[in-house]
């Protein structure tokens, strides 16, 4: 009896010991690095990753942790997740990184897009998670993992997880899409014990994204070939491109000279005129171009634009001519696959869509993209945005007000947390499309929310956004004035209007 107490203190120590423990495992150490709004990165890009708030939590990498960022992601971590750069399992005090980009306003401000090699995706959340050991980077181990759980109000089966290929300039291209996402699971339909299923609504979405053939299931848009014109006279005009890297359709010829499309418009009083500045660039139209020819100091009002298409003389023409037969054949071909792969998804969308309305009440929806990834960086969760029959569009916005900054674009599908970068062309208007092709495929119809942005010398914005409905060809205008953090956020959310 006398060692009693002796045993009863050892045995609190063990508890508080075992408590303890057990806090320092879910309770880490957090600190959050609120940036300012504007990221100075130099080239004074108003919208950055610079902008997220960068959450960085201290914890044990020997001890098992579960940690949540201000927005509701969950890192689970098991102990001695990380290796040191030799594969050395580290051990001590770590900090882990973390940024989320989960809404559409958290997205556009971060200087995101939603692009794989040029095909548009459709947004669940973004994440950056990087780890460190004091200043040297630690990395996930081989044949361990991270648990990643993501909340959403729109489980979206069709939700595959890509990574962030980052160039020197930040630019994000999301690539490698993994099909990982824990699915949702059927509900017992009475009280005896039901085995977990799939269920029927996600047969027809696993057969075909593990078809194997990413090729056949999503074809990359193709561009149909310029066809050559023979010059045989009429009204021609010759011009020297000035910057050819603009227009590399062209670039393979040493003779090209532009013909009228409509020659009643040709003014022979302006052909006597000078004229200072003369371009070439695209129209909306099929192997149609526009050439523009601004006047000197006599004429410096007069502006004259003419329709015109190209023409080639001789030996160039026939080379020309033999090229394009062969691409015309190829893009017929690839037409009439694509064609053939838009109606084989449709009646996959019908399918997915009559067993969400059949079967949603007996699905248990899950409220997060739960997943583990094998590395840190960039993440994504997204889905190829594919609603509706895709068009080649012509989306022009022009931005006034800028003052001596650069300024940016973005096109957004608020709901479908959709975000575009435009870039200019030779006039400094923005598209929507990729280098050398202005044009964007996109369903007809569709609304989308055109930004203008720019950052001020003196640390303030200048900032505009206009509602418009997709057409195929679009003109947007865009007056930037003073703007406020909460003004950009106002614009950008999904339940506001924009007047």
């Amino acid at each position: 009896m006398k060692n009693t107490p002796l045993i009863l203190t050892l045995l609190l120590l063990l508890l508080v010991s075992c408590k303890d423990e057990k806090q320092q495992q879910v309770e880490q150490e957090v600190t959050t690095e609120t940036p300012d709004l504007i990221a100075d990165s130099g080239n004074r890009k108003a919208f950055t990753t610079d902008n997220l708030n960068m959450q960085i939590f201290t914890l044990d990498a020997g001890k098992d942790n579960t940690i949540k960022g201000e927005k509701g992601t969950e890192l689970t971590i098991p102990k001695n997740t990380f290796t040191d750069a030799q594969g050395n399992v580290v051990t001590g005090n770590i900090t882990v990184k973390l940024k989320e980009a989960l809404s559409i306003s958290d997205i556009v401000m971060g200087g995101l897009t939603t692009t794989s090699n040029g095909e548009i995706l459709s947004s669940g959340g973004m994440l950056y998670i990087n780890a460190k050991q004091g200043n040297a980077d630690v990395f996930i181990g081989e044949s361990k993992s991270i648990g990643v759980s993501v909340p959403t109000d729109n489980f979206v089966p069709e939700m595959q997880i890509f990574t962030g290929d980052e160039d020197a300039d930040g630019n994000i291209n999301w690539v490698e899409p993994k099909d990982i996402i824990k699915k949702p699971v059927a509900k017992p339909t009475s009280n005896k014990a039901a085995k977990p299923t799939q269920g029927n609504m996600f047969d027809a979405v696993i057969d075909y994204v593990e078809d194997g053939d990413k090729d056949d299931t999503y074809p990359a848009p193709y561009t149909k070939p310029l066809k050559p014109y023979k010059n045989d006279g009429g009204i021609v005009i010759a011009v020297n491109i000035d910057n050819p890297e603009l227009l590399p359709e062209f670039m393979p010829f040493s003779n090209v000279s532009w013909k009228l499309v409509d020659e009643s418009a040709f003014s022979k009083e302006d052909n006597g005129k000078d004229w200072k500045h003369v371009s070439v660039k695209r129209s909306a139209k099929q192997d149609i171009y526009v050439l523009t020819f601004k006047g000197t100091e006599k004429n410096r009002d007069e502006i004259k634009e003419y329709e015109v298409y190209p023409v080639l003389e001789g030996e160039e023409y026939e080379v020309a001519l033999a090229d394009y037969n062969k691409k015309i054949a190829a893009y017929e071909k690839e037409m009439k696959l694509l064609e053939e792969k838009r109606k084989e998804q449709e009646e996959i969308n019908k399918r997915i869509e009559r067993n969400l309305t059949d079967e949603s009440k007996a699905m248990d929806f899950a409220n997060d993209y739960i997943f583990e990834v094998t590395r840190l960086g960039w993440i994504n969760c997204d889905y190829f945005y594919r609603k509706g029959n895709l068009t080649d569009v012509l989306v022009r916005t022009t931005i006034n007000n800028t003052g001596k900054n650069d300024v940016y674009a973005y096109m957004v599908i608020k709901e479908d947390k959709v975000c575009l970068a435009g870039f200019p062309d030779e006039n400094g208007d923005f598209m929507f499309g990729s280098a050398g092709n202005a044009y964007i495929k996109m369903p007809l119809g569709i609304k989308v929310t055109i930004l203008g942005v720019s950052a001020q010398e003196d640390g303030t914005l200048k900032f505009a956004s206009k509602d418009v409905t997709i057409t195929k060809e679009t003109s947007v205008l865009l007056e930037l004035k003073q703007a406020t953090q909460e003004d950009m956020k106002k614009a950008i959310e999904v339940d506001t209007i924009n007047t």
